[in-house]
């Protein structure tokens, strides 16, 4: 049997994003033994981030907030997959989602999830189900999950039925079988642009590791800063010294940006080795940080697996978008 935590932002537990929810659990029900659990991120006790860095710099168990938040973490690392859902507001996830991201952005730097499948499901009235569909894929991707791919509705078309119904009742059944898929195979080797963040990210914890000690301390433990990867997958030898080679162009940049010197950056820096000097000159180096994520964000859009072709899900949120001009339907 396997394992699904739903995570639902929305305020309203029964609004239409749980309504989509249950198509796509049908359709996943369908294809094998799958025990769900929901969480409505409304019914938590998650206070939000006070930004003290306790989780980068010493343990998330040192975090002074004393709620929900480690227990609901441990359940999405103890599942063999996560639908992550979401109406859009104001072009983005809600707050409740916005602060659960917020509150585990330490595993941005201490990716965790590589043995756990995503699926992103977002539901809007008209407009914003990229937009928010693309925030969402970003922090799973930093994460590390599996992300099976992703469905965007915009529910009033979806309830006037016709072609754009039916359109998305074919998207959920491939989100459905997609996620089925990603539970219950082998996770391929990885990609150039998943290379090229884990080295980046490689890069950033080895010159910030005075300053957020904790991100250290996990890679070392896990034994990444000497592998090819987060995971123990087999990584040409080519792609590996490729995405090392972009990686150094790319901080190189960010710290030309900067104004810091980048000749004083050791090229060997996205192997874990850097030189003492350039550590501690710079060893608060901020603009490492946007550098990372802003790599990754431009990256991840292109090498996710989404349901269907990226096209036809733009072309779907678009078709809903075209037919409802005029239509005020509540979401959520």
């Amino acid at each position: 049997m396997k394992s699904v935590l739903v995570i639902s932002g929305s305020p309203r537990p029964k609004g239409n994003t749980r309504k989509v929810l249950r198509l796509v659990e049908e359709e996943l029900s369908r294809r094998g033994d799958v025990a769900f659990e929901h969480i409505s991120l409304g019914s938590l006790h998650i206070e939000t981030c006070r930004g003290c860095l306790k989780c980068m710099r010493r343990h998330e168990a040192r975090c002074p907030c004393h709620d929900d938040l480690l227990g609901l973490r441990d359940k999405m690392l103890a599942a063999d997959a996560v639908i992550f859902a979401s109406p859009v507001y104001v072009h983005t996830v809600t707050a409740l989602m916005k602060n659960l991201f917020d509150r585990l952005a330490f595993h941005c730097h201490q990716p965790a999830f590589h043995d756990v499948s995503a699926l992103l499901v977002t539901t809007s009235e008209l407009t914003g189900a990229r937009e928010t569909l693309d925030y969402m894929r970003f922090v799973c991707f930093t994460w590390g999950f599996r992300i099976a791919g992703e469905l965007g509705v915009v529910y009033p078309s979806f309830v006037a039925g016709g072609r754009y119904r039916a359109q998305a009742e074919a998207h959920i059944e491939r989100a459905a079988a997609s996620l089925w898929d990603s539970m219950t195979t082998p996770r391929p080797s990885p990609s150039l642009k998943e290379l090229a963040f884990f080295h980046l990210m490689r890069t950033k914890v080895t010159l910030h590791r005075d300053v957020l000690p904790r991100d250290y301390e996990v890679w070392q433990e896990r034994g990444w800063l000497e592998s090819d990867y987060f995971t123990d997958v087999a990584v040409p030898r080519w792609r590996s010294l490729l995405a090392r080679a972009l990686v150094r162009l790319r901080v190189r940049a960010i710290l030309r940006e900067a104004g810091i010197e980048a000749s004083a950056l050791s090229t060997s820096g996205s192997s874990g080795r850097r030189r003492r000097s350039a550590h501690d000159e710079h060893r608060d180096v901020q603009p490492m940080t946007d550098g990372v994520h802003g790599l990754a964000q431009q990256d991840v859009a292109e090498q996710t697996v989404a349901v269907g072709p990226h096209h036809e899900q733009v072309d779907l949120v678009r078709r809903g978008e075209a037919g409802q001009l005029g239509h005020g339907v509540a979401m959520g």
